[in-house]
């Protein structure tokens, strides 16, 4: 107030007036909302709530009152901190203040929502709770926010704000109806109960068209610290939805007509079909064919320059392609640039063009572009793998085999996780730590047999393991002598025989 700004607090509710009313008012009228994280606002649903209104219009400002563990929905703006009392942090707090309240959004125009008919559209309905005390019974109102901020991360996807559908908690609804009324495509739905030690979570992803249930599971944990348990359940449950997502768009869009697909439609399947089918020469070849046919229709669009450019150095790195290798590389890192220059802090954007840069050995040009699609989304599982890969690449390997790990952690059930997987196994390799090695490509392989990057890393490691090594004349693969020279190899001692591996 002393700087000029009007402010207003609930505090300041006059008596008698609605409190969700007035507040939903004051919070549609703010040009900036501030929400200061404690113990008990963490766990307040009001304030998950309001905050969620300030993050969807991009004109949120967190602060920290005391040292605990934001929700995982609001982890994407850095927090200034004021558990030590103001002092110095009053600029930062003003500046950014200034900045918001002077523009009312920082939210690009380019990257602003499509309307919900262009993009497929999702609502999370508020989870059921069963069997759970009143300390963890805010974690049902949790798991709605930050499955909800989750999947609004999912490139073309439009997800209705959890505000909307928390209003429907404990009612008993029609999916179908639902869908009608919210314009939604999809629904998901689950429930979480306490059983004994263990926190039982289910899930179900439903076409709200013809009321199909696309998918359901069940996800357990052992019952612990209930702000880190929340992370990893919220973790868990986007990777089972979001390949089922993929899934379900891309068979619904092979049944329309090529001529009516739009830049979305197109990008989407091309990312859909190497989720779904894998990273092999033909389905990157059908994808970077769509990605090139949805830059065509909008050149403004930056997802596509991006997927592009990964798909192009990835494929280079599996050895898929045999044209010019220079042509390739200069076509890789113009689309990556493209969609660096159009991406307006998009994290998935930022994330395959960065990895794209780590792909053709640009990796001090990669991390800063990684930094920054993890910043602006820590659930980023790819930008993580990338930027161990680019670690890895410029010397620092024990850094990288960590980051990979850790994007490896987020999304398990990613189709993109047995070539990942390739690359922590190398990295693996590379530091010594063989069991594991092993151990990462064998997941590869199960994963996806088609790989064959995995038994050619798989029989690297198996050689580099066996004792004694061979002399350099032998090839590490045969226990007979190569002829290097016109000269025979010099004389070396009988080893004795040993079966082969």
């Amino acid at each position: 107030q002393q700087s000029g700004w009007s402010v207003w607090w609930d505090r300041d509710i006059a008596a008698g007036a609605g409190f969700e009313l007035t507040i939903d008012r004051e919070i549609q009228d703010a040009r900036c909302v501030i929400v200061a994280w404690s113990k008990d606002s963490i766990a307040s649903r009001w304030v998950r709530n309001e905050a969620l209104e300030g993050l969807e219009r991009d004109i949120l400002i967190p602060v920290m009152l005391e040292d605990v563990r934001i929700p995982v929905a609001f982890r994407q703006a850095q927090a200034i901190d004021l558990t030590e009392g103001v002092g110095g942090q009053t600029d930062a707090l003003l500046a950014a203040v200034a900045r918001l309240a002077a523009t009312g959004s920082t939210l690009p125009e380019s990257i602003a929502p499509a309307p919900a008919a262009d993009r497929p559209s999702i609502a999370v309905l508020p989870f059921r709770a069963r069997t759970l005390d009143a300390g963890e019974a805010f974690l049902v109102d949790s798991l709605t926010e930050d499955l909800t901020a989750r999947l609004a991360q999912v490139p073309g996807f439009f997800v209705i704000a959890a505000g909307t559908t928390l209003a429907l908690a404990g009612r008993s609804v029609d999916l179908v109806d639902i869908g009608q009324k919210l314009r939604v495509r999809y629904v998901v739905t689950g429930s979480l109960r306490r059983i004994d030690d263990l926190m039982r979570a289910t899930v179900q992803l439903t076409d709200t068209s013809t009321g199909t249930q696309l998918y359901a599971d069940r996800i357990e944990f052992t019952a612990g610290d209930i702000s880190a348990l929340e992370d990893d359940l919220v973790s868990a449950l986007v990777s089972c939805i979001e390949p089922e997502l993929m899934r379900a768009e891309l068979e619904r869009i092979s049944r329309q007509p090529p001529e009516k697909l739009d830049a979305w439609a197109l990008c989407r399947a091309g990312i859909g079909i190497l989720q779904v089918r894998g990273w092999h020469q033909d389905v990157l070849n059908e994808a970077t064919g769509l990605l090139d046919r949805a830059i065509e229709i909008d050149p403004d669009f930056a997802l596509p320059w991006a997927v592009k450019a990964v798909m192009l150095g990835v494929g280079s790195r599996l050895g898929f392609y045999d044209r010019d290798q220079s042509e390739l590389r200069d076509t890789s890192l113009r689309s990556a640039e493209q969609g660096i220059r159009l991406a307006n802090g998009d994290s998935q954007v930022l994330g395959f063009a960065g990895c794209a840069l780590a792909d053709w050995g640009e990796a001090e040009r990669s991390i800063p572009v990684l930094d920054q699609a993890i910043q602006r989304n820590p659930s980023n599982a790819q930008a993580w793998v990338a930027r161990g890969m680019a670690w890895r690449d410029i010397g620092e390997l024990a850094r990288g085999i960590e980051e990979a790990r850790t994007g490896l952690s987020l999304s398990p059930r990613d189709t993109s996780v047995a070539t990942w997987l390739v690359s922590f196994g190398s990295m693996l390799m590379q530091g010594g730590q063989l069991e594991e090695a092993a151990e990462a490509l064998r997941e590869s392989r199960r994963r996806d047999p088609r790989l064959f990057a995995t038994p050619s890393n798989l029989g690297l490691m198996l050689t580099r393991r066996s004792k004694p090594a061979p002399p350099r004349w032998q090839s590490p693969v045969c226990r007979f002598p190569v002829r290097l020279s016109g000269r025979p190899p010099p004389a070396h001692p009988a080893r004795p025989e040993r079966a082969p591996p």
